[in-house]
């Protein structure tokens, strides 16, 4: 079971998600919260797989909760966020992208390939050193991780 937690203030939009991924079997959303200090608080408690997260949200934005659990010596590593959003140059705004896989465009995707990417990212949360050596050179190039070249050039 592949455990997903969702931080979005468009409550809509996230019981929207929720329950398109609810429809896969494999897939539990194990909380649904609308501001940044909450999603910290339950993503400690939950320790959820998968992380859809906006950015802009009440008393802790997307982005610090992004750094905040960069720094969390169990978290640091792992790169199991989804950034939730509508706007197409958020990814060029995020300064610590480490723990972000991908961008969600919240008004256009392609719910096969979230579902494949979600499930990549619970079977590659053992990844091999050399993955990661491979992500942060993608990182360091700048390499656009939402484009599906991007995502096809990691994956071969």
């Amino acid at each position: 079971m592949i455990d997903i937690m969702i931080a979005d203030d468009n409550i809509i939009f996230a019981k929207q998600l929720s329950d398109k991924l609810t429809q896969e079997k494999d897939f539990r959303v194990v909380s649904i919260v609308e501001d940044g200090f909450q999603a910290l608080v339950d993503y400690e408690s939950l320790q959820p797989d998968v992380l859809f997260l906006d950015l802009k949200m009440p008393n802790i934005d997307g982005y610090q909760v992004i750094d905040i659990l960069s720094k969390t010596p169990n978290e640091k590593n792992k790169q199991n966020i989804i950034v939730a959003t509508a706007d197409g140059t958020a990814m060029a705004s995020l300064h610590n992208t480490r723990k972000v896989v991908w961008l969600l465009n919240k008004c256009q995707y392609n719910e096969q390939l979230l579902f494949q990417i979600i499930r990549e990212i619970k079977s590659e949360s053992q990844s091999t050193d050399i993955k990661k050596e491979i992500d942060n050179l993608f990182k360091d190039l700048k390499f656009d991780s939402a484009l599906k070249g991007t995502l096809l050039l990691k994956r071969s």
